[in-house]
């Protein structure tokens, strides 16, 4: 993957003891596409982030929310909605 983490993003978060937001996507399979960031070995080639695979994470708690999207114009109104989490949100995971 890219950038793991976006330094930038890990500064706006410092502050926040709770939780801290990891990563936004979209996926018309939202299942599958958790597994992959949670299962996927280091050596497979995706965008996925393997985080069972990452050592340093190890007994870290990951807290995963979805949004139910049904609109007839997924793939226009998608990207605009995961942009705006991400703006939102700032996550500190991902290619945007």
């Amino acid at each position: 993957m890219g950038s793991w983490p976006k330094k930038g993003r890990v500064k706006k978060h410092l502050s926040i003891g709770e939780w801290v937001p990891l990563y936004i996507g979209k996926s018309k399979s939202v299942g599958s596409r958790i597994n992959e960031h949670i299962l996927k070995e280091l050596t497979k080639t995706t965008f996925a982030m393997k985080l069972k695979a990452r050592k340093n994470l190890y007994g870290t708690k990951l807290r995963v929310n979805s949004l139910k999207l049904e609109v007839e114009n997924y793939d226009v109104i998608a990207p605009y909605l995961e942009n705006l989490l991400r703006n939102k949100w700032n996550p500190i995971v991902g290619k945007q």
